[in-house]
């Protein structure tokens, strides 16, 4: 995904890591969740070597929680 820095609107590339589809879909994620240029928050955790990786554990668009299925915070 790409963030935009809102002090310099610098767009950075991010990658997140989810659950599996069937968990993903279990949480009633389809194909069509997310469309290109949908604006989402991501609640997750950095990686800890500091790159531009991480572990997603709640998506929210629109106000509303998705899930991320992965296995930190899975259910909450």
């Amino acid at each position: 995904m790409n963030v935009k820095d809102e002090a310099t609107g610098a767009l950075t590339n991010w990658a997140l890591e989810m659950g599996a589809p069937s968990g993903l879909q279990r949480l009633g994620w389809t194909r069509n969740t997310l469309q290109p240029g949908d604006v989402v928050t991501v609640e997750g955790t950095r990686a800890r070597h500091g790159s531009k990786l991480a572990n997603a554990r709640n998506v929210f668009k629109d106000g509303k929680k998705l899930g991320a299925g992965a296995s930190e915070g899975q259910g909450n």
